[in-house]
C-alpha cells in the first residue's frame, strides 16, 4: 500500500521539487552587486548580531565586511557578478581559510586591485575584487598592485594599468598553495615547490609557556643569583628533582639570526609548581621543552629569524621553538629558515607580522639525499 501511495503522488512530488527549485532561482534576482560594505570585527558586535552571524555565516564571522561578501554571493543569480569594495584580509588569513577555499571552488574572481595600506588613506590594505558566480578554474584571473608610492594627487596614473604591472594567474593555482592564500604574484616554480614535504614533516614547531604574568616569573639572568640557576636540565620529569629555581627561557626578542637573545630565565622550581598554580598560565608541549632546536620570535615588524638553543631552555608562546627530528638536517634546515626564500614564502602564509606555528609549518622542504 505504501509503495502505490508513492506512487499515486510521484508526479506531485516531482512538480513540487519543480516549484522549490523555481523558487530558489527566482529568490536570487540580481544580476550584480556592487558595494563597499562596512568594516567590523566580532568583537565590535553586540551579542545579538554575533550570535545571529555565527549560526548564519559561519565561515565569515570573523568580521561583517565578509559576511556581506558572502551575502552578495547569495544575492545574485548564476553567472552574476559580487563587486566588493573590503579590507585585503580575506586574501591571506588563517580565520578565512575556509571561506577562500570556498570562494576557489564555487565562484572565480575576474579581477581583483590590491591595495597597500594609506593608498585608500585608511591604515590597512584594502581590495576592490569582481567575483562571478560560476567556477572556472582555469580562468586566468588578472590582479594589479597599486603602492602608496603608485598613488599621486590621491590619483593613480591610468598608464600603470597596463601589462607589466598585471599579473594573470589561474584559481586552480591557488588551491595547491596549503591554506588557499590569494598569492596572485607568485611563480609558477614556487607553486611547484608545495609538491614536496613541509616543514611539519621534519619538526616539531611547537609553542610554549603564557605565564599570565612576566612580571612575576620572567627575570633577566642578572637579575637573580647565578648559582640559582640550572643550564643542563632535559626534561621536565628532571626539573621537579633539581634544587635551582630559575630555568633558561626563550621568549623571542629582537630581530637576531643564528644565535643570542638568551637573556632571559624563568621561575620553574619544581616543575614550575607556581605557574602551573597561577589561574592565568597555561603550560603547552610539556614534553618539548628543555630540547636542542631553533627558536624565533612570532611577533615580528620585519623579518623572521631564527636562533639556535642548546637543550635546558624552556619557552614561551611568543617565543616558540622548533625540534628537528632528525638532527642531520638540522643545519640544512637552519640554513633555509634563515634565508629570503622562507621570507618569499611567508610574503604569502603569513602576510602580518604574526609568524605563528601554522604558518611556519607550511613552508616546504626540498631535501635531494
Amino acid at each position: 500500500n505504501n509503495h502505490l501511495t508513492k506512487l499515486k503522488y510521484l508526479d506531485e512530488i516531482n512538480l513540487l521539487k519543480n516549484i522549490v527549485n523555481q523558487s530558489i532561482l527566482l529568490s536570487k534576482k540580481y544580476d550584480v552587486v556592487v558595494t563597499n560594505p562596512p568594516y567590523m570585527g566580532n568583537n565590535g558586535m553586540n551579542p545579538n548580531l554575533k550570535d545571529y552571524i555565527k549560526s548564519k555565516f559561519p565561515l565569515t564571522k570573523t568580521d561583517l565586511f565578509a559576511v556581506f561578501l558572502e551575502k552578495g554571493l547569495e544575492m545574485i543569480k548564476d553567472y552574476g557578478f559580487n563587486c566588493m569594495v573590503t579590507m585585503q584580509s580575506w586574501m591571506f588569513l588563517s580565520s578565512f581559510e575556509k571561506f577562500r577555499k570556498k570562494l576557489i571552488e564555487t565562484t572565480t574572481i575576474s579581477n581583483l586591485l590590491h591595495m597597500d595600506n594609506m593608498v585608500m588613506k585608511i591604515a590597512f590594505g584594502t581590495s576592490a575584487t569582481v567575483f562571478r558566480k560560476i567556477n572556472l578554474m582555469n580562468y586566468n584571473s588578472t590582479f594589479y598592485h597599486v603602492k602608496l608610492s603608485d598613488v599621486e594627487n590621491d590619483i593613480v596614473n591610468p598608464l600603470f594599468f597596463n601589462d607589466e604591472n598585471k599579473h594573470n594567474i589561474k584559481q586552480a593555482d591557488f588551491d595547491k598553495i596549503p591554506g588557499n592564500p590569494i598569492a596572485y604574484w607568485i611563480s609558477n616554480n614556487i607553486i611547484a615547490c608545495f609538491k614536496y614535504k613541509n616543514l611539519l614533516q621534519y619538526a616539531y614547531p611547537k609553542a610554549g609557556i603564557s605565564t599570565g604574568d612576566n612580571n612575576k616569573f620572567v627575570r633577566y639572568w642578572f637579575e637573580v643569583n647565578f648559582n640559582n640557576i640550572n643550564f643542563t636540565c632535559d626534561s621536565m620529569e628532571k626539573s621537579e628533582k633539581l634544587s635551582e629555581k630559575w630555568f633558561p627561557y626563550n621568549k623571542g626578542g629582537s630581530y637576531r639570526k643564528w644565535f643570542g637573545n638568551n637573556e632571559l630565565v624563568i621561575n620553574w622550581e619544581n616543575n614550575g609548581y607556581e605557574i602551573r598554580n597561577f589561574k592565568r598560565s597555561t603550560i603547552r608541549n610539556p614534553n618539548f621543552h628543555f630540547k636542542k632546536g631553533l627558536t624565533w620570535s612570532t611577533l615580528s615588524n620585519g623579518n623572521v629569524s631564527f636562533r639556535y638553543n642548546e637543550k635546558g631552555f624552556l619557552f614561551d608562546s611568543k617565543g616558540a621553538n622548533c625540534i628537528i627530528k632528525n638532527e642531520k638536517y638540522l643545519n640544512y634546515i637552519f640554513a633555509l629558515l634563515n634565508s629570503n626564500v622562507t621570507m618569499k614564502f611567508l610574503s604569502f602564509l603569513s602576510p602580518t607580522i604574526d609568524f605563528s606555528i601554522g604558518s611556519i609549518s607550511k613552508i616546504p622542504i626540498i631535501i635531494d639525499e
